[in-house]
């Protein structure tokens, strides 16, 4: 469920930190000192993984929505890239080893 600016605002502290979820992985993470953190979660082999995005008060919901999906895209691209890479050396070391025989 989407999280609106004024479920964020009102958000209070409880005894220990929780998060408030929107879409795409991205919560607000409230702490017991009434601090407020945008955070977005992803998932790299399988392992869940999260990063801050930063305070809530330099960050408005709509602008950590952007921001989330931005960084979703950049992190998809090179994860992609990253399993590929040892892909193709291991398939080429193979192919050398073949050869050498």
């Amino acid at each position: 469920m989407k999280l609106t600016d004024t479920e964020c605002r009102k958000a209070q502290p409880k005894d220990k930190r929780y998060r408030l979820s929107d879409e795409n992985w991205l919560s607000l993470l409230v702490t017991p000192s009434g601090q407020k953190y945008w955070n977005i979660g992803f998932t790299v082999f399988g392992e869940r993984k999260s990063e801050s995005l930063g305070p809530y008060t330099d960050m408005s919901l709509k602008k950590a929505r952007e921001l989330a999906l931005e960084l979703k895209y950049k992190y998809s691209k090179s994860v992609l890239r990253e399993e590929i890479k040892p892909f193709f050396k291991d398939k080429g070391i193979s192919i050398l080893k073949h050869k050498q025989k």
